[in-house]
C-alpha cells in the first residue's frame, strides 16, 4: 500500500503542469471502471430474465 501512495505522489509530481489532464483522465479511468462492474451485472440479469420466460 505503501508503495502505491508513494507511486500516486510521483506521478502527480510528474503531472502538476497538466493537472487538468490527469485529473479528467483520473475520472475517465473510474467510470470506465464502475461501467465495467454494472454492465455484466446488468446483462446477467437479462439473461436470467430470457431463460426463465
Amino acid at each position: 500500500m505503501k508503495e502505491t501512495i508513494n507511486n500516486i505522489k510521483r506521478v502527480y509530481k510528474y503531472g502538476k503542469n497538466y493537472k487538468k489532464n490527469l485529473v479528467i483522465f483520473t475520472i475517465i479511468s473510474i467510470s470506465n471502471i464502475i461501467i465495467n462492474i454494472i454492465y455484466p451485472i446488468i446483462t446477467a440479469k437479462q439473461l436470467v430474465a430470457l431463460s426463465l420466460s
